[in-house]
């Protein structure tokens, strides 16, 4: 089957389209009506545009909020907008001397309601264009990023209680690393081979060599461990038997989750310096446009226009300053979730022991590292109890 001509018919009927959305602009193509029906086509969806930004974090909806912010730069305020394809196209007409402009029939009518439009669409015009800069210049991705991460946070219960656990936990760990072995009590292994030692006075059957071995080192794990639990270390991990530490997976889960989260918060722009910037901006274009027309705007339909961008530019201002202000929070403040992206007190002077050696980078750098954190202090403690049963306690039963 041939579909060239339809191929044809479909280029036509854009042509076609293309040319009813240009003549659309002309003010031979409009009156009164199509006038405060364009506008108020451009008022709903900045307003819509507006109330999307404004939960913009609170309801998760980047992606719909970003694309009615291409939709308008590109349909409303940008160039293919109405409002600046109409002032373009019909200025020099619609502002010279109404004797110089060649009229027939009901061009009269149309000519009337344009021309009584033309200067407040002049103005608001003006204010399409720099809107229109603001919308394109916003980091919305940057910022929303910044915002979610707060908001993240709180809503996962990342609080100041568990920054102060880790805090406490590090400090322990740092200390426990650094005692010697012959610190840690081993009253139930001394115990056992005192036992042992009287049942063999007493005529008792013995053991064999790697028998006393096996029960001694196994009194000496539950002394390490006793000694440990007694430390007030929080639930962060999975003790056994056999003296071996891991780190439940439920914490390390949660630690995964702060040193992701922080990794996205470093990698976010813009930075505070680009966002201050860009707030000046937002003022100017209230104090120089959005002001001056609400004083100067003497049309209905004009006026809701210059009202919707001022909203806008309002709701951008706040959106941005949000950010600002919470990321003065991360240096001003020790609260949640802000403390998460200061190192804990305890880590500045945390010692090396038993292979643990837990990242000090400051967390703006590339962000925290607890996850590794907990995993290496569950291996060290693995480490320092074996060392414990096995090179210290009665000489002989030493490796």
């Amino acid at each position: 089957m041939d579909f060239s001509k339809f191929e044809g018919y479909a280029e036509e009927e854009a042509a076609f389209a293309e040319k009813q959305a240009a003549d659309s602009l002309l003010w031979g193509s409009n009156n009164e009506k199509t006038i405060t029906s364009e506008l108020a086509g451009v008022v709903k969806r900045i307003d819509d545009f507006t109330n999307h930004l404004k939960n913009i974090v609170e309801n998760r909806d980047y992606n719909t909020t970003n694309y009615q912010r291409g939709a308008i730069c590109m349909n409303d305020v940008g160039a293919g907008g109405w409002i600046p394809g109409f002032v373009a196209n019909n200025r020099d007409d619609l502002t010279m001397p109404e004797n110089q402009v060649m009229m027939y029939g009901d061009d009269v009518q149309s000519y009337a309601a344009c021309r009584k439009y033309i200067k407040e669409l002049i103005l608001l015009d003006d204010a399409c264009s720099r809107l229109n800069t603001l919308l394109m210049e916003l980091e919305l991705e940057g910022i929303y990023g910044r915002l979610s991460w707060v908001m993240s946070f709180k809503k996962a219960g990342f609080d100041t209680a568990l920054y102060g656990q880790m805090d406490t936990d590090i400090e322990l760990f740092s200390w426990q690393f650094a005692r010697k072995l012959g610190e840690i009590p081993d009253s139930k292994a001394r115990a056992w081979y005192t036992s042992y030692k009287d049942r063999l006075i007493s005529g008792g059957s013995g053991l064999s060599s790697d028998e006393i071995k096996r029960q001694y080192r196994a009194e000496r794990v539950k002394d390490f461990q006793t000694d440990w639990h007694k430390r007030g270390v929080s639930p962060c991990f999975v003790e056994r038997s056999d003296g071996s530490y891991s780190v439940d997976a439920k914490w390390d889960s949660q630690m995964s989750v702060i040193d992701r989260y922080s990794d996205i918060l470093t990698r976010q722009t813009p930075h505070e310096s680009d966002m201050k910037e860009y707030v000046e901006k937002v003022k100017k274009v209230m104090t120089e446009v959005i002001i001056p027309n609400e004083q100067q705007l003497t049309l209905k339909a004009c006026q809701a226009v210059n009202t919707s961008f001022k909203n806008c530019v309002k709701t951008i201002q706040n959106f941005v300053q949000e950010a600002i202000d919470d990321y003065n929070r991360f240096f001003e403040t020790s609260d949640a979730p802000y403390c998460f992206m200061q190192n804990p007190d305890a880590l500045k002077n945390a010692v090396s022991n038993y292979g643990w050696n837990p990242c000090k980078d400051y967390p703006w750098d590339h962000g925290t590292s607890y996850q590794s954190l907990y995993r290496m202090a569950a291996d060290a403690l693995s480490a320092q109890c074996k060392a414990f049963v096995t090179k210290a306690g009665e000489g002989h039963l030493q490796d």
